[in-house]
């Protein structure tokens, strides 16, 4: 293998790899706008790169004013053995602090509803470069007229658009978990 075609392959493999982001910052000047929907939910960031699951939990508990620290949460519901967290254990976690859950698939009306009703929703969506899949909990906290407004783990307060969230949604099955009181 020559070594010109060693250095392209290279090339593509970081490009596939490290392919745009799904989200856009969130301008601050949305706050501002008469059809923004936006809840105070507080960010919690990741601490690595797998731990978007109880980072997307601890900052839903937290909104409903239950302190549990990422690494608590980490520690208790993060399978090392599979480099995940498994949704039905995010609820089991919330249920066992007290809270009510709803968990499923869903559509895009029905995170506004949640939204509308005070309630953030985290969602699984596909967050991998275009020919890798990976999954990604983010926290549904407000939408505009042509989208949503979250936290996505390593970055708070990103905008997606209804058909990009929907998209990359529906790769996962359009799952869904809200916790409240």
């Amino acid at each position: 293998m020559s070594s010109k075609f060693k250095y392209a392959f290279a090339a593509l493999l970081v490009l596939l790899l490290c392919s745009c982001s799904p989200f856009k910052s969130a301008p601050e000047s949305l706050r501002q706008k008469e059809d923004v929907v936006w809840l105070e939910v507080p960010y919690v960031s990741q601490a690595r790169d797998n731990d978007c699951g109880p980072a997307a939990l601890a900052s839903v508990l937290k909104y409903h004013g239950v302190e549990v620290s990422l690494e608590k949460i980490s520690d208790e519901i993060y399978i090392s053995s599979i480099g995940r967290t498994l949704l039905p254990d995010m609820e089991n976690h919330a249920r066992s602090k007290g809270l009510e859950t709803m968990s499923g698939r869903g559509t895009v009306a029905q995170l506004k509803q949640a939204i509308d009703a005070g309630k953030p929703v985290i969602v699984l969506m596909d967050a991998g470069p275009a020919l890798a899949r990976r999954g990604h909990y983010i926290v549904i906290t407000g939408y505009t007229s042509d989208g949503f407004l979250a936290h996505a783990g390593v970055e708070r307060d990103v905008y997606i658009s209804f058909n990009d969230l929907d998209e990359k949604w529906q790769s996962m099955n359009r799952l869904y978990l809200m916790v409240f009181e």
